[in-house]
């Protein structure tokens, strides 16, 4: 496929018009011939346009989530609510260092946290990012802030989400309609994610290696500095997944290690006391009932770590 991108486009302007007909034909009447490399809808179940309606509010916060899709479904900012702490949740899917750092030089300024949770699943060091970034694409965050990722990414699923969106846009206003509810998910305001269809807790999980990919190292570092330089407290969480999926993580021990270097770190699968076939809707995501023993417990600890914004 990019050997046939590169042919079109040694042809100049024809072939660059050619192709671009080319994605917009494919992506309105046959999907399937560019599924691979054209998502319409993907990303759409951790609802990204709403947080950036949110942030519209420019309002600040007293915690700020980010991290991948164990941010958005395991924090949920009613909870933090209830014991007198605005929050907001910019967790995403497949959220790397990359787009993490993205976010924050966007908003860190005007959320002004006083203190933000850094999700740091080992898994996401060892990504290239692309999933992300199509789905920051598809929701419709701003191209300019995607400028210098999609740059060095130079990837065909994103450029084929860009070439769809601006077509959509143009020509009917917005890339798609959005939704609150959907793939059995309903947005919470706040940017937390609920699973309101539980599954079957029973799965077989392959086992998944782990490494450290020099991109992500750097975007994490930078973040780090970022937040120091910014004076904002963090504190870099482990959210719990099943004992089943932490186990199989092959590597991830010098990942943690690398993470504990550059903050508080704290690993919850050590300490939380989570029931694998109760409190997860699948191997590593938390159900909602789930979220709602765990959350206490994690700001419990927090408050005995000194950590809290404030008094409640």
């Amino acid at each position: 496929m990019k050997k046939f991108i590169v042919d079109i486009l040694k042809f100049g302007s024809i072939g660059t018009v050619i192709y671009i007909l080319g994605v917009i034909i494919c992506g309105e009447f046959f999907p399937g011939m560019l599924y691979n490399n054209l998502q319409y809808d993907f990303g759409a179940n951790d609802y990204i346009h709403y947080k950036l309606e949110e942030l519209k509010e420019e309002k600040e916060y007293d915690i700020v989530f980010v991290g991948s899709s164990h941010c958005y479904r395991t924090f949920d900012t009613r909870l933090f609510q209830e014991r007198g702490f605005s929050s907001i949740n910019l967790g995403s899917k497949s959220q790397s260092h990359i787009q993490t750092n993205v976010w924050l030089k966007d908003f860190i300024d005007q959320m002004n946290p006083k203190l933000l949770i850094y999700e740091v699943y080992p898994i996401m060091f060892s990504v290239d990012g692309i999933e992300s970034t199509v789905d920051m694409v598809n929701n419709e965050y701003p191209l300019n802030s995607l400028a210098k990722t999609i740059w060095q990414q130079k990837h065909l699923k994103v450029i084929n989400s860009i070439i769809f969106r601006r077509y959509r846009e143009i020509f009917f206003g917005n890339y798609r309609d959005y939704v609150k509810e959907n793939f059995g998910s309903r947005y919470i305001d706040g940017g937390f994610v609920e699973k309101v269809e539980d599954v079957e807790s029973e799965y077989n999980v392959d086992s998944m290696y782990v490494d450290i990919l020099d991109v992500q190292l750097k975007a994490f570092k930078q973040n780090v500095s970022l937040l120091k330089d910014k004076g904002v407290p963090y504190v870099l969480v482990e959210a719990p997944v099943t004992t089943q999926s932490f186990d199989h993580m092959i590597g991830a021990d010098i990942v943690r290690d690398t993470i504990s270097k550059y903050g508080d770190y704290i690993n919850f699968n050590t300490i939380s006391n989570l029931d694998d076939h109760k409190h997860f809707f699948d191997h590593d995501h938390l159900n909602q009932e789930g979220v709602e023993v765990f959350i206490p417990s994690f700001i419990d600890y927090l408050e005995d770590r000194g950590v809290l914004p404030k008094e409640y």
